[in-house]
């Protein structure tokens, strides 16, 4: 919406330019479906493969996903739990916090950050699902480096 006059939800883009808009999405989408495949192929003879390939298309799609309503992200605890199983202490704690984030910070955001902020300020839930997304990937190519596989 950066790019989209909307009456309503934007009425100041940053600029006017619904190809830059398309352009944007397509770009977004080729870069989470190119990470997830590369986290895949990283797994490929991972003995608990099944499971992080759950984790990661899982989570994934809910990166691309348009809907972002609390009761969707419930779905999002399935391929959280089969990384969290996966992860060391340290990653454990980076992974909770930012999968807690998506469902708290969000009631206290829509209190603090006004109806008119900048339209960057409102897709609070977006940022930390994308925060979340990153946390996982890093997580997931750190678990990958450890070199478990099926004899």
């Amino acid at each position: 919406n950066l790019f989209v006059y909307d009456e309503v939800q934007n009425q100041h883009p940053l600029i006017h330019f619904a190809l830059l808009f398309q352009i944007g999405r397509l770009f977004i989408y080729a870069v989470v479906i190119l990470i997830a495949a590369e986290r895949i192929y990283d797994f490929r003879k991972h003995s608990d493969f099944t499971e992080l390939v759950m984790a990661i298309t899982g989570i994934a799609v809910f990166e691309l996903l348009p809907a972002s309503a609390t009761y969707h992200f419930i779905m999002l605890l399935f391929p959280f739990l089969f990384l969290f199983r996966k992860a060391n202490r340290d990653q454990r704690i980076v992974l909770f916090i930012s999968f807690a984030a998506i469902g708290t910070l969000p009631v206290i955001l829509q209190k603090l950050i006004p109806e008119n902020a900048p339209i960057l300020f409102l897709f609070y839930r977006l940022w930390l699902m994308t925060i979340f997304w990153a946390a996982a990937m890093v997580v997931l190519k750190r678990i990958s480096k450890k070199k478990i596989s099926i004899p």
